[in-house]
């Protein structure tokens, strides 16, 4: 079935089944990112709307006691339907614009400082695909994280789970070893701190 099977497939990458995975076309891949985040997208609208409701609620339900009012209340009630809907919107864009544009970029980092160092003997398809599958643990797990106490659990599991994948997803897709993939990261992470640094210096200054 669509999307469950992508799903499916998104479980398997988390667990970094695929051991010699083949790189998809940036569309193609875009097309299964889409698909396998789906379902975890519903659950987190309907997550966001819930707690938002909650929230809004449980605040109207004690200013309408404190101040009698029942106008009040309707207020913001109206006002909590808006901010639920604001909240809605928000996750979708995220999902479907901010994160794939986001992992697009990343890619594109990671790709030039990999062959910079010469490691990375794939084209940026391949790049593209490693960080994709990495991110399916946020993706399909992101749904918990506005869960009190549990979020920050799960955000820990994420964090954690994300740097594993990321190591095995690029080196298989460039077939390099794991090794030489967290290589080209951390060079990548470190240079990109240091110019961001810099470039904070340089703003502060002219400010």
């Amino acid at each position: 079935m669509i999307f469950v099977d992508e799903t499916k497939k998104a479980i398997d990458i988390i667990l970094l089944k695929d051991k010699n995975p083949k790189a998809m076309s940036v569309a193609q891949c875009l097309g299964f990112y889409y698909k396998a985040s789906l379902i975890p997208l519903i659950l987190a609208v309907i997550v966001a709307a819930l707690i938002s409701t909650a929230f809004v609620g449980t605040i109207g339900a004690l200013l309408t006691t404190v101040a009698s009012n029942s106008h009040l209340g309707s207020l913001i009630g109206l006002f909590g339907t808006a901010v639920t809907l604001v909240i809605v919107v928000l996750v979708v864009v995220y999902f479907w614009i901010l994160m794939p544009l986001g992992l697009l970029i990343d890619a594109l980092i990671y790709h030039i400082f990999g062959k910079l160092l010469k490691q990375f003997k794939q084209g940026y398809n391949a790049t593209f695909n490693a960080m994709v599958y990495a991110s399916m643990v946020y993706i399909l797990l992101f749904f918990l994280l506005g869960i009190p106490i549990v979020g920050a659990i799960v955000g820990l599991i994420i964090f954690i789970w994300s740097l594993v994948s990321i190591i095995v997803w690029m080196g298989r897709f460039q077939k390099i070893s794991w090794v030489m993939s967290l290589v080209v990261l951390i060079v990548t992470w470190v240079v990109v701190v240091i110019i961001f640094l810099l470039l904070a210096g340089i703003a502060t200054k002219l400010i």
